[in-house]
């Protein structure tokens, strides 16, 4: 009686979902106006975000890499960018794009958890998970403080999604995506045992898939050897 229940619930909300394709961009604009909302724009950025501030001031001002290092600098560097193409003579200026584009990531991440979800449910349930990841407190405090996770959250996310799907190219990607994943923190490395497991779960263990594994790894590789010689 029960599953029966949940079948004809699972069916009306996948028809009410079905009629709603702007479903996704509500919910994305919803979690970007609470998170907006809640953001301490007059406030310094402090503690750990602040160090990837000032290593990304130092990369601006300078032009190149500082002489020192700090660990997991792939944040920095990705605000970097952005640093340059909005110049200010305002530290706060600065600050307030650096907890944007925290909150803009975290924000984002709602369509690969989407799609992530996709693989193993129907619309429904899919967009309940990507409602429940968009809306969850610790989540959304977490994106004002403009500190990696956002943005680690977002390349971890991809990279897992990515490789659910069959075309090589996005296998390829995933594993770009995956180094781009470790850069921004050192311990996304462990990810790369679970996507092995799913590489070859997807794809069986044959010779064609051994030879695109190894090119998966080699991209990998290449993407982490790029950002340790800029050292």
């Amino acid at each position: 009686m029960v599953f029966v229940i949940l079948d004809v619930a699972n069916r009306y909300l996948d028809l009410i979902f079905n009629r709603s394709k702007i479903f996704i961009p509500i919910l994305i604009l919803s979690s970007l106006f609470v998170r907006l909302y809640y953001a301490p724009f007059e406030l310094p950025i402090a503690s750990d975000a602040f160090v990837y501030f000032s290593y990304a001031i130092d990369i601006t001002t300078l032009g190149n890499f500082p002489h020192y290092l700090i660990s997991n600098d792939g944040w920095a560097i990705f605000l970097s960018f952005f640093f340059r193409i909005l110049p200010s003579h305002e530290f706060m200026d600065y600050m307030i794009v650096q907890r944007l584009l925290s909150i803009t990531l975290s924000t984002i991440t709602i369509i690969p958890v989407y799609f992530l979800c996709r693989k193993f449910f129907g619309v429904s349930y899919s967009l309940i998970g990507a409602t429940l990841f968009a809306f969850e407190p610790r989540l959304i405090q977490n994106s004002l403080l403009g500190i990696t996770e956002p943005l680690y959250i977002l390349l971890g996310t991809t990279a897992i999604t990515l490789l659910f799907y069959c075309e090589k190219k996005y296998n390829y990607l995933s594993f770009f995506v995956l180094g781009l994943f470790t850069i921004v923190r050192i311990d996304g490395i462990f990810l790369i045992f679970g996507m092995t497991g799913i590489f070859f779960l997807k794809n069986k263990l044959k010779k064609e898939s051994i030879k695109e594994f190894f090119i998966c790894i080699s991209i990998f590789i290449t993407t982490l050897g790029l950002m340790i010689l800029k050292n």
